[in-house]
């Protein structure tokens, strides 16, 4: 089971998302700050990692269209590649 660790800005983008199934929501509600860090801690299946990575990317691609929400989609993009590793590390 993958531990997503995100920083607060993509935490918070996630935690107020429309359109994420009852599983990822009880994920997301259920994280806990690394203090140390700065970090969230999802622990999630592997099938909820996916669907927070795909909602990332959709986050990503409609805040790119505006140069205002430039800072939702470094977001974004910031933890796609949290989740991605947090995916690869679980394989190993």
């Amino acid at each position: 089971m993958p531990t997503l660790r995100l920083r607060s800005d993509g935490f918070l983008l996630i935690r107020g998302a429309h359109r994420l199934s009852d599983e990822a929501h009880t994920a997301v509600a259920s994280a806990m700050q690394d203090r140390v860090n700065a970090r969230w801690n999802i622990s999630c299946s592997r099938q909820i990692a996916e669907e927070l990575r795909e909602w990332f990317v959709g986050c990503e691609q409609h805040a790119s269209a505006w140069r205002s929400q430039e800072w939702k989609a470094m977001a974004c993009h910031a933890a796609q590649r949290m989740i991605d590793q947090a995916l690869q590390d679980e394989t190993r």
